[in-house]
């Protein structure tokens, strides 16, 4: 469990209800399929369904805070954490990496540009970092 606090870095919002430092939850999701008891359910607007929607069916479940960027029809008993927010997506963004203690800061990126030889500069690189100890990936 984490506290909710932790994962609010990185983007504005308001909260409503719930205290933010009274919450700690399992999981980040927004995915209705993936619903746990005591997580933040993420409502994402998506090209066939809006997260939205759901957000009563989260609290149903047993989301313990929702993310929101637009006004939700949410149970009258809910004893849950508003969060509200410009754009649900970098809110997103922003609290999967504060939940995964921001893996992207432990990792070096090398990018390789040019019109040509840039598949053979990066097999090269890949090569030559594996052969020194490092953990590569090649995308």
């Amino acid at each position: 469990m984490v506290e909710l606090k932790e994962l609010l870095d990185g983007f504005e919002y308001t909260t409503e209800g719930k205290a933010v430092e009274d919450t700690r939850i399992s999981e980040v999701v927004f995915d209705t399929r993936k619903l746990k008891d005591n997580c933040v359910f993420i409502c994402i607007r998506g090209a066939n369904f809006d997260g939205h929607d759901f957000a009563c069916e989260a609290v149903q479940r047993g989301a313990k805070a929702i993310v929101i960027q637009r006004d939700v029809i949410l149970p009258d008993d809910a004893d849950i954490c508003i969060i509200r927010t410009n754009n649900t997506r970098l809110a997103l963004a922003c609290m999967s990496a504060a939940y995964f203690k921001h893996p992207a800061n432990e990792l070096t990126t090398i990018g390789v540009t040019g019109t040509k030889g840039k598949t053979t500069t990066t097999y090269l690189i890949k090569h030559m970092l594996e052969h020194a100890g490092h953990k590569v990936g090649l995308i």
